[in-house]
């Protein structure tokens, strides 16, 4: 009983033995974790590093440098997107005045001439809310067989007449900051035969498109609609007018027929483009302005606008030209007289 024992203890003694002489492969070791339990085993981590000072620097550098060189593109992106709203504003414009030749056989009035002096007349910008969508709003305005109408809507702006590169109007603003558009009443050569004055208002041209009083027809246009201005940008003024404004007029003593008329939503042309942005020149109603600039009278305040370079004008025809800042005065002044015999006179877009 003795030796059965035994002898499963020698076969189990030879078969550790026989495992010792064929190793297998190793196990790893786990460690304690404190408290009993295996832990498994991790890399060491190094330890993080900061940027230096050097580096924060080139870094600040590069983004300032790509920043600087990103500005202005985007920039002159925008600037281009407003330029492109601007000229649909504008071509909006010219088909609405066609749609009123269609309805009425002739062009609307640039301003009207109420039949009381001193009362404010409207002008074309009232006469074409109807072309504009706008009927609501002229109906609220309610004009009058006396020139006038029952409201001024200075405090309503119209979006089609505001340009997104001009300075917006303001809350309080009711003048006419709310039209960046203004008619060209042409260039003086011809004007209405009284005696004006010309210290504050000056002359009424009627050699253009859209002036006191006018109902010019497309037939009458014989330097060709394609190369008569009709509408235009001006985007500095100093005086206080509502955009429905068209003129206003004064006797002095017993005089029969007006001595001054101050036409708001017209205007000839006397100066260069731009020459109130380039203050070339200032208004003779600006008291602030430099002294010994010269002074541009209320009826021939400059076109101008807020573009880099020129402003941009409805054709008689119904496009849209971008005029250069750089064009010489006689040719823009050949291009705001509807029959002065200017062949040559065109404006590209």
């Amino acid at each position: 009983m003795v030796a059965r024992p035994l002898f499963f203890a020698a076969r189990a003694g030879l078969r550790l033995a026989g495992d010792r002489r064929r190793p297998g492969p190793e196990r790893p070791r786990s460690a304690s974790n404190g408290r009993g339990g295996p832990r498994s085993w991790r890399p060491a981590r190094r330890p993080a590093r900061g940027l230096t000072l050097i580096e924060l620097l080139v870094v600040v550098t590069l983004i300032a440098v790509l920043i600087g060189l990103l500005l202005p593109a985007v920039q002159a992106a925008r600037e281009t997107a407003r330029q492109t709203v601007c000229s649909n504003h504008l071509r909006q414009i010219a088909v609405a005045l066609h749609a009123h030749h269609a309805a009425h056989e002739h062009l609307p009035e640039g301003a009207r001439l109420h039949v009381r002096q001193g009362a404010k007349s409207i002008g074309w910008h009232v006469e074409l809310l109807p072309y504009l969508e706008q009927a609501p709003l002229y109906e609220r305005i309610a004009p009058d067989a006396d020139g006038g109408a029952r409201l001024f809507a200075g405090n309503v702006t119209v979006p089609v007449y505001l340009c997104p590169s001009a300075e917006p109007p303001t809350a309080d603003a009711a003048d006419l900051e709310s039209a960046h558009y203004v008619g060209v009443a042409g260039a003086g050569t011809t004007r209405e035969d009284w005696p004006l004055e010309e210290v504050v208002c000056g002359v009424a041209a009627t050699d253009g498109t859209l002036f006191l009083r006018s109902r010019v027809a497309l037939e009458e246009i014989a330097d060709g609609s394609s190369r008569t201005l009709a509408v235009g940008e001006r985007s500095i003024f100093q005086v206080d007018e509502d955009w429905t404004l068209g003129a206003v007029w004064h006797r002095f003593g017993k005089a029969p027929r007006p001595d001054s008329a101050c036409v708001a939503a017209a205007k000839h042309v006397v100066w260069p483009l731009n020459a109130l942005e380039r203050r070339r020149v200032a208004s003779v109603r600006d008291f602030a302005a430099p002294a010994g600039l010269p002074k541009a009278l209320s009826n021939e305040l400059p076109f101008g606008s807020q573009h880099p370079a020129g402003g941009r004008f409805a054709r008689a025809d119904g496009s849209v030209a971008a005029i250069a800042e750089e064009i010489d005065l006689p040719t823009l002044r050949a291009l705001a007289t509807r029959a002065g015999g200017e062949a040559d006179a065109s404006a590209d877009e």
